[in-house]
């Protein structure tokens, strides 16, 4: 493993600790949603077992770099670009980057580019996007991994046990991320509040994306919920959890790893597609667009789902078998083979 420093408010990389690494630049503002941290921390857990790894960070990224921490993945916020180190591979995740920053982060090393509206970079040596509806191994001219067995969950979520599904629903979980633009989680605590109103015993849990989403929440419904806000970890939420309300991207993977059956709303283009794909495997209910649906229309959809034990059954075994939790280390082997080849054309 490499040896990392702290100079004052900049981390240091030797080259020699970290040549043969791999290099994640994540999109981790605030401001973006936190799936492109939690996937690239999987697959950086599946790689930092046998080369070294650094996560490097947005500038006001404070909570995802306690996340690194707490995952024991080292981190950064600055541009690493000084850094004299032989990388195997630089994996990209993020919407905003400049063709410039592309292009550097491409120097670097082969560009892994993870991707998630079906148009990476030119400069990328191979694209990760593991949306349901897509298969095969190029997109365009790129080599790629497609399809669901490419999902980056960590394995903790499938090695949740979960037996069959109760008869009846009483612990629901609504979480929508870090970033709930729609206040979506607003609405789904409208939804279950009439269910409970109509006499549903209901025990509710909702994670709030801020502080100050919070607040309003828990001055509105915290008779009725419990309001939670910076949940590091999913995992024992989902394993307390008979049925999910959320939202799409590496949350829906998430669940669907864990088993968990789920109403799915789209709070972000991006997510559009993987709600459907994931609807159309029977492994989610798709409600639609958040910021068009309202409250007593989402009741409606959860009350069908909760009184339908085989549906929920269904969808549980049937989210399972598409998310395995090995995604992560599929993606870290095809990494590695890429630095394998790499040190191999060097040598030739």
């Amino acid at each position: 493993m490499a040896c990392w420093m702290k100079l004052g408010m900049v981390t240091h990389v030797s080259a020699t600790s970290a040549d043969g690494g791999v290099l994640f630049r994540v999109a981790s503002s605030p401001t973006v949603g936190g799936g492109h941290v939690s996937r690239c921390l999987a697959i950086a857990d599946a790689l930092a077992r046998r080369v070294p790894v650094l996560m490097v960070l947005d500038a006001d990224a404070t909570a995802a770099e306690a996340l690194c921490k707490t995952a024991g993945i080292p981190a950064m916020r600055r541009d690493p670009f000084d850094m004299t180190a032989s990388w195997q591979a630089c994996v990209l995740d993020g919407y905003a980057f400049s063709a410039s920053e592309i292009d550097r982060y491409a120097a670097l090393a082969p560009l892994v580019v993870m991707d998630d509206f079906g148009h990476p970079p030119a400069q990328a040596a191979l694209a990760v996007n593991s949306a349901f509806h897509l298969a095969g191994e190029t997109m365009g001219a790129i080599p790629a991994l497609l399809g669901a067995r490419y999902a980056p969950v960590a394995p903790r979520f499938a090695a949740l046990h979960r037996g069959p599904e109760p008869d009846n629903v009483r612990n629901v979980l609504i979480t929508f991320g870090r970033v709930d633009p729609e206040n979506a989680t607003g609405l789904a605590l409208e939804a279950v509040s009439l269910l409970a109103d109509q006499g549903m015993a209901l025990r509710i849990t909702a994670v709030a994306a801020t502080h100050a989403q919070s607040d309003a929440i828990r001055e509105r419904h915290g008779a009725k919920a419990t309001i939670l806000t910076e949940v590091q970890d999913m995992a024992p939420l989902l394993a307390e959890t008979d049925l999910v309300i959320g939202a799409g991207g590496v949350s829906l993977y998430e669940r669907m790893a864990a088993g968990v059956p789920s109403v799915s709303l789209v709070i972000a283009d991006n997510q559009r597609m993987l709600i459907e794909g994931a609807a159309g495997a029977g492994a989610t209910c798709a409600a639609g667009d958040a910021s068009e649906l309202p409250a007593h229309a989402l009741a409606e959809i959860v009350q069908s789902l909760c009184a339908d034990r085989a549906a929920r059954q269904r969808m549980s075994d049937r989210a399972r078998a598409l998310i395995d939790g090995q995604g992560a280390e599929r993606v870290a082997d095809a990494i590695l083979r890429i630095g394998a080849a790499r040190r191999q054309a060097a040598s030739a």
